[in-house]
Parts: structure tokens; sequence; C-alpha cells
């Protein structure tokens, strides 16, 4: 019977490769006339949001919004802000772009010099950069049975995190509100952020059910005193995904973010500046996994031809946690450098989280730049901004060689207060929506060979062995030239080593 080998096959997600692509910023800018003399630059910001990405040959091309908004003190004291919106537009060549791969583009703000040229201009110089994620699924296979009379497998069982598909989906939503009674009317938008807070995820057949709401929290200044105002909104989001091969059965990694969000105030029927209408498109990063249990092939012989067989160190991922954690922070930061009298507005923008696994659990920090608007003694406004950090941790359901954390992080509350000597006291909470997966080394079989030429009997058909306590019966098999159940049923042994020191009967094939 010639000998025939059965191979499991699994796919993993991998990065691919990181590419990066910037876009220059060179502007120089007219206030219109409804904007006030500037007087002080409290804060300039560009942002980029990618609405699309799209793959032509090996360039990945993205495109958006650069916004570039300036928050400013201008006549009587009064705080101002002027907002300009350009084209982003760039690409980046990956080689040898794999077939189906999954595209996630970060930007970032590399650096932005910001200065009035005069009362009623500014320039503003920068470059806003994009990296460019690659992700592709690596299919592997591993040898897990040998049909042959003459062969002999040592197996090991072992679950494995098989991925089932992986996907990038957008999605839009736009809202318009009016403002509560008790709200003043819209003078300029200073601020606007939102994030994604997932509620549900269900999967059925080639569908993913989401369901959430896009938190939104917009500053601005009142059209009559010049007050400035917070308001928080919530959008539902309801969606239905097509990710093909999901199943009721798929471990779902799920990451929504938004990709790009505008807000703009509009007049109302009254001509009042009471409307606020909200646009965003969401990007939902979807990775789906399944849990499969095999048997690999740690060693291998024929008792009757000489083979050659090839062996590799393996990886085997494994979801050790997948999930969302909300985390408090607490940190007290030294302002003495900045005359506060009182504190306007504080937020978060940024997130790079790093995290590595120990023991039991995944561990890690996460930074963000803390912003803040105060009033000094004289009720001048002022500006400061401040590195702030949280300490995550999750735990893990499984021990590994190696822990790997795909994470996203997001301030979701952020509260403060006076301390002593110029200090402030933040608090605050984290939602880490985390994938972490251990990764287990060890050497499998990969390749075997067989040749034509039987093995030369080196034993007589029954032998005398020695063997110590604890020795392993496959490797007293193997040695002779025999199986694993020849000896345990001549010798009456249970189990896979020797209990203790004793003479045993080795039958040959």
């Amino acid at each position: 019977m010639p000998m025939e080998i059965k191979k499991d096959t699994f796919s993993f997600c991998e990065l691919f490769t990181r590419s990066k692509c910037e876009q220059a910023v060179s502007l120089e800018i007219n206030l219109p006339d409804y904007c006030s003399d500037i007087k002080k630059i409290l804060k300039c910001t560009v942002t980029a949001g990618v609405s699309n990405v799209s793959v032509s040959g090996e360039n990945v091309n993205l495109s958006g919004t650069v916004v570039t908004r300036l928050i400013y003190v201008g006549e009587n004291e009064k705080i101002d802000c002027f907002e300009h919106t350009d084209a982003l537009s760039c690409s980046t060549r990956i080689k040898d772009m794999p077939e189906n791969p999954m595209i996630r583009a970060v930007t970032r703000t590399d650096y932005i010099n910001c200065r009035a040229l005069s009362q009623r201009r500014i320039s503003v110089s920068g470059s806003i950069g994009a990296s460019v994620y690659v992700y592709r699924e690596n299919k592997k296979e591993f040898p897990c049975r040998i049909e042959s009379p003459d062969m002999e497998c040592k197996t090991e069982k072992r679950t494995v995190s098989d991925l089932i598909c992986q996907v990038e989906k957008t999605f839009d939503l736009s809202e318009t509100i009016a403002l509560d009674k008790d709200k003043e009317d819209i003078g300029k938008i200073l601020r606007s952020d939102c994030r994604v807070k997932l509620e549900s995820k269900k999967a059925v057949a080639d569908k993913l059910l989401i369901k959430g709401e896009l938190c939104c929290e917009i500053l601005y200044t009142d059209s009559e005193k010049n007050n400035i105002v917070k308001i928080c909104h919530s959008m539902p989001v309801s969606q239905i995904l097509g990710v093909g091969g999901v199943t009721d059965k798929s471990d779902i990694e799920l990451s929504l973010y938004p990709s790009q969000f505008t807000v703009s105030a509009k007049n109302d029927s009254a001509g009042r500046c009471r409307l606020l209408e909200f646009a965003a498109r969401v990007s939902a990063a979807v990775r789906c996994r399944e849990d499969r249990e095999t048997e690999l092939i740690k060693d291998c012989y024929s008792t009757k031809y000489e083979v050659a067989a090839d062996y590799k160190t393996a990886e085997l991922y494994y979801c050790a946690f997948n999930g969302e954690k909300e985390i408090p922070f607490e940190e007290t930061l030294d302002f003495s450098d900045t005359e506060i009298k009182e504190i306007k507005d504080m937020w978060c923008s940024g997130g790079e989280c790093r995290m590595t696994g120990k023991e039991d659990k995944a561990e890690g920090r996460c930074d963000f730049l803390l912003h803040g608007i105060f009033t000094d003694d004289n009720n001048s406004y002022r500006y400061a901004e401040k590195n702030l950090s949280a300490r995550v941790s999750v735990p893990l359901k499984a021990k590994g060689d190696k822990v790997s954390c795909d994470c996203d992080i997001t301030v979701t509350s952020l509260d403060w207060s006076a301390a002593d000597k110029g200090r402030i006291k933040i608090k605050g909470s984290v939602l880490l929506n985390c994938y972490a997966s251990v990764c287990n080394e060890s050497r499998f079989l990969f390749g075997l060979q067989q040749s034509e030429k039987e093995k030369e009997q080196k034993y007589p058909a029954l032998c005398i062995y020695y063997a110590d306590e604890g020795e392993k019966i496959w490797d007293i098999a193997k040695r002779y030239n025999t199986t694993e159940a020849l000896i345990r049923s001549e010798n009456d042994l249970k189990g896979e080593k020797t209990d203790k020191a004793a003479m045993l009967m080795i039958p040959c094939v």
C-alpha cells in the first residue's frame, strides 16, 4: 500500500507590509469678513479624514479631506474660530500586492507651524502623513495523518484559531438636530469629536449585524455672549454588513472607527443658527475566526522502509481575548506654567496603545494628548496641552510563547478638578477594544520521503531491554524499530512512560 500523507490547512492573518504616504500642507489664508481680527492664536490643528481607499495595480490611493481649524482670541478678548477644508489625495506603492488584501489607513499630523502674517492673514505649513497597513491571509498546511500500515506516528492535539475571512467595510451616517431650548444660538464651532460605541454584534450566514451608537461631542461659542457651550449627541448605529464565510459559530474581531466626521451649523426656519448637521463615514474592520482542533505529527518512522523526514518549527495561533473593556484612569498633571483661573474645556486626541503578554494577562500603556482651554486672572483665553497616559490590562484565557495584541483605544469620559500648586487632577475612563492571540512554537513534521529500500533487521524477534524510570515508550519503540502497541501488550504497560525501572521484553515487527 503506498504511503499517503493527509494534511490540515489553516489560515492566519498577518501584516504583509506597512507603508507611508505624505501630503504637504502649505497655506496662506485670508480670514473671511465674518471672522474677527486675530489678537492671539490659541491653537491651530490640521486633521485628515479618509473617505475612500482604492487599489490600482500596486498603488494604494487615499482620498478624503484635510481640515485646518484655527482657534484664536479676537476682538474684545472673545474666542473665535475659522475652518478651511482642502482635499486629501496621496498614494503609496505596495510591491507584490497580495490577493484580496485588507487595507487600513491611519492618518496623523506629522507637524504643523502656524503664524499670523497680519490680523487678517495666516500662514500654515506642515505635513499630513498616513500609515497604510496591508494585511493578507496566509495559508499553511500541516501533516496530520499518514496512511500506511508500516508507519508509526506520534501526534499532539492542538486547538488553532483558523481565519475564515477578513474584510473592511464602510458605511455613512448623517443626521440634523435642533438645539435644546435651554441652549444658546450657535456662533462658531470650536471643535467636534466622535467615537463609535459598539453595543452588540451577531453573525448569521454571510452577514454581520451590528448595533451601537456614534457618540459626538461639540464645543461651540454662542452668538450673543461668546460663552463656550458643550453638547453631546448620540446617533444610532444599526448596520447589516455582508461578510462572506461568517456564521453564528465564528469568533468575530470587530473594530469600528470614524474615518471621516464633519459637523456644520445651519439656520432653522426662523433664521436662527440652531441646527447641527452631522455626517460621518464609519469603517468596520472585520476578522472572523473559528477554533479548530487538530492532531499534528511530532515524530514518525517506518518499521519497514527508510524514510527522510523534514521537521520545522511552526507558529500556531489561538485567541486568548476578544472584546471590549472599560478601564478607569487617574493622573495629576502639572500646569503651573499656565495661569489658570477657570477651565473651560478639556479633551483628548490621539491614542496609541502598546501591550505585551505577561503570565495570564496582557498589559501595557496608552498615551494621549490632553488639550485644555482656560481663562486667566484677566479673563483672557489660554490654551495648553500635556501628555496623558493610562495603564491597561486584559485577562488571557491561554498562555503561549508569544502574545500579540491588536488594540483600539478611546477616551469615553474625562473629568478634572484643581489640585494644589497649579496641578490638575484628571480622572476618566478608556474603552479598550482588544484582540489578543497567543502563539505557541513547536516542532512538527512538514514533509516526508519514503525510500523503496527496506530496512535491515538489526534485532532478533524478541529482545530484553532494561528501562529506567520515566523512559518514553515511543523512544524505545523507535530505537528497536517496533511499535508502542506491541511493547505495551507484551509488558502490560499503560501510559506514555515507564513508571519504574524494569526489564522489558521488546518484540520486533
